[in-house]
């Protein structure tokens, strides 16, 4: 995920843990105590995208740890629909906050001009177990169906963009400036986004 802050030379490459970590509270503690405790271990930091508000299925990415869900007692949460009506669509429904979920609100506080299809997609694909696994189809509607082609395009092109960034040598600042005006500088301009964003 690119993330411009401030001028051209501050351009930044978040890999993934960091772009997930975007929005998320991040609990700092001391890593001698850590290990000693659960009581230290922050469960915001999450590195993909969950449905809350009902039954997580039983081939969820991690359903093994569904036990520790308290709303798994609720009978308005503990069905594979839980609070949503069928079909509601994926826009319709609360997800787990991860940075892109955040970077996705930042961004349409600001008015930033990107197609809809845009910010479905930064929503949905951390949502691996829909576009991987075909769960929550049970929520998805027809809008879900033509979007998820371009979630996956963009999940498999941020991959081999990590894999490219991380056998590269960082950018210099000239060349940072170079790439910024020669490419991103553009595509911020197209969509409205290069005034500074309200956080």
């Amino acid at each position: 995920m690119l993330v411009w802050i401030g001028p051209a030379s501050n351009l930044v490459f978040f890999d993934d843990c960091c772009s997930h970590a975007l929005g998320s509270v991040i609990n700092y503690f001391d890593i001698k105590t850590a290990t000693e405790s659960e009581d230290d271990f922050d469960w915001s930091i999450l590195c993909c995208s969950r449905v809350v508000g009902c039954a997580c299925p039983d081939d969820a990415t991690l359903a093994e740890f569904r036990g520790l869900d308290d709303d798994r007692q609720e009978s308005g949460f503990n069905s594979l629909s839980g609070m949503y009506s069928p079909h509601c669509g994926l826009e319709n429904v609360k997800l787990s906050w991860t940075g892109p979920e955040y970077m996705r609100h930042v961004l349409k506080h600001n008015n930033v001009d990107l197609p809809d299809e845009a910010f479905s997609v930064l929503r949905l694909f951390l949502l691996y177990d829909w576009h991987t696994k075909n769960l929550y189809e049970n929520l998805a509607n027809d809008d879900d169906v033509d979007v998820r082609q371009f979630v996956i395009s963009f999940d498999r092109l941020r991959r081999q963009a990590r894999q490219e960034c991380l056998r590269s040598t960082e950018l210099s600042n000239v060349e940072c400036d170079r790439l910024w005006d020669s490419h991103y500088a553009a595509i911020v301009a197209k969509f409205d986004a290069g005034n500074d964003l309200k956080w």
